[in-house]
């Protein structure tokens, strides 16, 4: 979308965000469509935190810290793509962002499959599990040189490729 709407010169930064707002707004208008209505209960004398229940709290951290985990990329990633050995334009660092989305939006259905087979028991080491993933993948994305002095990875494609990835599908879990 950034190059067809003619890239710095022409509206290649407008476009794709308005693109995505169209399909959100889209996608929003057809949940509230097509979503039945929440059951109204009595008031409850407790106030709003009287279901509350503290066993959330750690599903709500890990939620909040695998969004900031792909939010993190954004200004990080951008530059070290831009650079040597990669040289990315900007339509293939939109790529790069775009297949840990995608990885992400198709592995969070996955994850809750599991979770429902193991009937939420084991929702805390799936978490676990998905929190690894997510910092291999971020080694590998873009290894520190005090890491590949005792690690041998090396910055390549390959490797950012596939910790990008690994991003997404940690995130997902």
């Amino acid at each position: 979308l950034y190059e067809l709407a003619g890239g710095a010169e022409g509206l290649g930064y407008v476009l794709p965000l308005v693109a995505l707002g169209a399909v959100q707004l889209l996608v929003s208008v057809g949940m509230l469509l097509t979503f039945p209505s929440l059951p109204r209960g009595g008031s409850s004398s407790g106030g709003m935190l009287s279901g509350f229940r503290g066993a959330v709290v750690l599903p709500i951290v890990v939620s909040i810290a695998s969004a900031a985990s792909i939010e993190y990329s954004g200004p990080t990633l951008q530059p070290f793509l831009a650079e040597p050995p990669f040289r990315y334009s900007v339509s293939m660092v939109g790529l790069v962002f775009a297949v840990m989305s995608v990885v992400y939006a198709v592995g969070g259905p996955i994850a809750g499959k599991v979770d429902d087979y193991f009937e939420g028991e084991q929702a805390m080491p799936i978490m676990l599990g998905g929190m690894v993933v997510t910092g291999m993948g971020y080694v590998l994305t873009a290894p520190a040189d005090w890491l590949r002095d005792w690690v041998p990875l090396e910055v390549s494609p390959l490797n950012t490729w596939l910790g990008v990835v690994l991003i997404g599908v940690g995130a997902a879990f």
